[in-house]
């Protein structure tokens, strides 16, 4: 939904990060270029999808504040580790 804000920031030098929460989306393309297409069973109106929902986008959030606070640090957390 805000494609065009992002691509407006990133032209002007601007690191973006956008997150795509699977399950919102009518469909999500994940790094390794794979593309799953999700349906929500039930209406968001629901009182447990609408929780489920909030749940899941926190989680998302968190996960990608983490990867991001990893790449600030230097590492890569793409990068398999070779112990």
């Amino acid at each position: 939904m805000g494609t065009v804000i992002a691509e407006e920031l990133a032209s002007h030098g601007h690191v973006v990060v956008t997150v795509d929460h699977p399950g919102e989306s009518g469909a999500v393309e994940f790094s390794d270029g794979s593309v799953r297409e999700y349906a929500l069973p039930g209406t968001p109106e629901a009182p447990q999808v609408f929780r489920t929902m909030i749940d899941t986008r926190i989680a998302d959030v968190r996960f990608v504040l983490h990867q991001l606070t990893v790449l600030a640090a230097g590492q890569n957390p793409d990068a398999e580790d070779i112990g």
